[in-house]
Protein backbone atom coordinates (compact mmCIF):
# COMPACT_ATOMS: atom_id res chain seq x y z
CA UNK A 1 0.00 0.00 0.00
CA UNK A 2 1.38 3.59 -0.96
CA UNK A 3 1.05 6.28 1.06
CA UNK A 4 0.62 9.83 -0.52
CA UNK A 5 0.49 13.07 1.74
CA UNK A 6 -0.76 15.92 -0.06
CA UNK A 7 -0.12 19.66 0.97
CA UNK A 8 -3.61 19.99 2.58
CA UNK A 9 -3.46 16.49 4.76
CA UNK A 10 -2.95 16.81 8.40
CA UNK A 11 0.28 15.33 7.79
CA UNK A 12 1.82 18.50 6.81
CA UNK A 13 0.06 20.55 8.77
CA UNK A 14 1.39 18.96 11.47
CA UNK A 15 4.82 19.36 9.91
CA UNK A 16 4.43 23.10 9.89
CA UNK A 17 3.07 23.27 13.71
CA UNK A 18 6.49 21.33 14.75
CA UNK A 19 8.43 23.61 12.92
CA UNK A 20 6.64 27.12 14.67
CA UNK A 21 6.73 25.40 18.17
CA UNK A 22 10.51 24.49 17.35
CA UNK A 23 11.37 27.68 16.30
CA UNK A 24 9.85 29.31 19.36
CA UNK A 25 11.74 27.08 21.46
CA UNK A 26 15.08 27.40 19.76
CA UNK A 27 14.54 31.20 19.43
CA UNK A 28 16.98 32.29 22.37
CA UNK A 29 20.00 29.46 21.34
CA UNK A 30 19.85 32.02 18.16
CA UNK A 31 20.09 35.88 19.91
CA UNK A 32 23.92 35.51 19.48
CA UNK A 33 23.91 36.28 15.43
CA UNK A 34 23.76 39.24 14.18
CA UNK A 35 21.44 41.07 11.66
CA UNK A 36 21.84 40.42 7.91
CA UNK A 37 23.98 37.10 7.98
CA UNK A 38 24.93 34.72 5.26
CA UNK A 39 25.37 31.09 6.28
CA UNK A 40 26.10 28.81 3.38
CA UNK A 41 25.52 25.48 3.31
CA UNK A 42 26.62 22.72 5.22
CA UNK A 43 28.41 25.25 7.54
CA UNK A 44 28.98 24.43 11.50
CA UNK A 45 28.11 27.07 13.87
CA UNK A 46 29.70 26.28 17.31
CA UNK A 47 27.99 26.73 20.58
CA UNK A 48 29.30 30.13 22.34
CA UNK A 49 29.68 31.58 18.74
CA UNK A 50 28.93 35.05 18.46
CA UNK A 51 28.45 36.58 15.04
CA UNK A 52 28.48 39.94 14.46
CA UNK A 53 26.38 42.03 12.11
CA UNK A 54 26.69 41.51 7.86
CA UNK A 55 28.61 38.35 8.19
CA UNK A 56 29.07 35.73 5.56
CA UNK A 57 30.18 32.57 6.12
CA UNK A 58 31.28 30.93 3.05
CA UNK A 59 29.61 27.17 2.52
CA UNK A 60 31.71 24.30 4.37
CA UNK A 61 32.99 26.31 6.84
CA UNK A 62 33.30 25.53 10.75
CA UNK A 63 32.79 29.01 12.47
CA UNK A 64 33.83 28.85 16.78
CA UNK A 65 34.61 32.10 18.92
CA UNK A 66 33.86 35.76 18.60
CA UNK A 67 32.84 37.08 14.83
CA UNK A 68 33.53 41.03 14.32
CA UNK A 69 30.80 43.33 12.44
CA UNK A 70 31.12 43.08 8.39
CA UNK A 71 33.56 40.31 7.87
CA UNK A 72 33.33 37.59 5.20
CA UNK A 73 34.24 33.89 6.35
CA UNK A 74 35.99 30.88 4.64
CA UNK A 75 37.49 27.42 5.98
CA UNK A 76 37.94 25.10 8.53
CA UNK A 77 38.35 26.75 10.94
CA UNK A 78 36.67 29.79 9.65
CA UNK A 79 39.02 32.42 9.03
CA UNK A 80 38.18 35.80 7.71
CA UNK A 81 38.99 36.33 4.14
CA UNK A 82 37.86 40.06 3.78
CA UNK A 83 36.35 42.62 5.61
CA UNK A 84 33.70 44.63 4.24
CA UNK A 85 33.24 48.69 4.63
Amino acid sequence: MRITRLPGSAYFMMQRIYRRVLMIILRPLFDEIGENVWIGGNSVVLDGTTIGNNVIVASGSVVSGHIPDNVILQGNPAKEIFRRR
